[in-house]
């Protein structure tokens, strides 16, 4: 049985993974008071971070309602004047980010989209990265790399996610190596797991902060 599961694919390991991980959050979530509690404080640690009150740029997920809340982070950076990015699906295998307006109300930019994700309107900006690209000189100032909040269904130790299995960030990342992002992954605490199969096309990312604070 040990040989067997050694030569065990890694998507298959994920897969079982996934399934026991979206267990574990489907009965977490529903004490929406402690959900509520937890997002609030992994959100505050966030915020409170040098890397965060220093940034210029940020991109951030829309969190569903089986993901930790990002909704203090994205409202809060706005009224600071930040620039904030969120994604959207275009296609099965294709994922794009855009511009918020820091003077339109979120819930104004915002509209179901795949998946039912809420997801920025067409009116928006699409991130061009050309027009945007980290030089050596900013590549050394952390107020100039932009931030990249990760969601996940889990994180490891070692900075490896286990996404839903779509791809789309490691996908997106790879293509924009050039914007130099700072990788954050941001999770419940209970989503830290000891390991996480991986293949060579998976990213990592280089901090983590779960309702504990920053854990790496």
């Amino acid at each position: 049985m040990k040989i067997k599961d050694s030569y065990e694919p890694i998507s298959a390991k994920k897969n079982q993974l996934r399934k026991k991980i979206k267990i574990e959050i489907a009965e977490f979530i529903k004490n929406q008071e402690l959900y509520e509690k937890l997002s609030i404080q992994a959100q505050k640690h966030f915020l409170n971070t040098q890397a965060f009150l220093q940034s210029q740029n940020l991109f951030a997920f829309i969190s569903l309602k089986t993901e930790i809340s990002t909704s203090l982070i994205l409202h809060k950076a706005l009224k600071l004047g930040k620039k904030v990015a969120v994604p959207k699906v275009i296609s099965e295998t294709q994922m794009e980010f855009f511009w918020l307006k820091n003077e339109m109300p979120l819930d104004m930019q915002l509209s179901s989209g795949s998946f039912g994700i809420l997801e920025p309107v067409d009116f928006l900006e699409k991130v061009c990265e050309d027009s945007f690209l980290c030089s050596s000189n900013s590549m050394e100032n952390s107020a100039c790399r932009p931030l990249m909040l990760l969601p996940a269904l889990a994180f490891s130790p070692d900075g490896f996610r286990l996404g839903k299995g779509k791809g789309y960030y490691d996908r997106y990342i790879s293509a924009h190596e050039r914007l130099c992002f700072e990788l954050y992954g941001f999770c419940f605490s209970f989503q830290l797991l000891p390991e996480i199969p991986h293949d060579s096309f998976d990213r990592k990312v280089r901090h983590l902060i779960t309702e504990n604070g920053l854990i790496f």
